[in-house]
């Protein structure tokens, strides 16, 4: 049963919503986010943030919500909106095949890959048990082979960090604003962080946003 104090919370929200009171709202939402499951908190956040106009921050409380668990059409329509008001490239929705591909990859939790290899693992040994699968060599290299993909994962995830960038910054050439600015990072871009510098960080992908910039306007996932 929904606790009684969580449910006079959403009754709140829904009033201010359709007030159009979002600052309120959203002043509620934090107050009370120890009342919600993760994904729901932001999700309410990124569409109480997406009223209000904040299209960065809202796009990075949406995807926060999809990472902690919750993905539905209607979370999923109200990010590609976002994203369409944002109207910005980035490693999302790069034209670069190996963007693309290292975007997805992060997105996954390794975790789940290790959990779909060991059930591939297991239906593996049970046919070489039941003599589907005669050879102990074509075994053994198919096992390896399952066996690396997670371990790449886990690399992947241990090299590189996503974040949503939060506000509109300069790039930079170096870790510090004494180097020659290079660009602009818009809000709302989605990319993948190297390495760090203290309060620096170089953005690795997309390549059109590569460069150093400062951590504090990221928003990591």
């Amino acid at each position: 049963m929904e606790n009684t104090s969580t449910t006079e919370v959403l009754k709140s929200l829904e009033s201010l919503y359709l007030k159009g009171e979002f600052g309120k709202a959203l002043e509620l939402l934090i107050k009370s986010k120890t009342q919600f499951p993760t994904a729901e908190f932001h999700y309410n956040m990124g569409t109480v943030l997406a009223k209000q106009g904040d299209f960065a921050a809202a796009r990075y409380n949406f995807e926060l919500a999809i990472k902690n668990g919750t993905f539905s059409s209607a979370i999923k329509n109200n990010l590609e909106f976002t994203k369409t008001q944002l109207a910005i490239t980035d490693i999302s929705n790069s034209r670069e095949s190996w963007e693309l591909w290292l975007d997805r990859s992060l997105s996954v939790p390794y975790e789940a890959t290790f959990s779909i290899v060991l059930v591939l693992l297991l239906g593996l040994t049970l046919l070489f048990r039941f003599n589907k699968i005669k050879s102990k060599i074509v075994y053994g290299l198919v096992s390896a082979l399952l066996l690396a993909i997670p371990l790449c994962h886990m690399g992947l995830h241990k090299k590189f960090d996503i974040a949503i960038n939060l506000k509109d910054q300069e790039i930079y050439e170096g870790p510090s604003s004494v180097y020659d600015s290079i660009g602009k990072l818009d809000a709302g871009a989605k990319i993948i962080l190297g390495q760090i510098d203290k309060d620096w960080v170089m953005v690795e992908y997309p390549l059109k946003y590569a460069g150093w910039v400062k951590r504090e306007t990221l928003g990591n996932l």
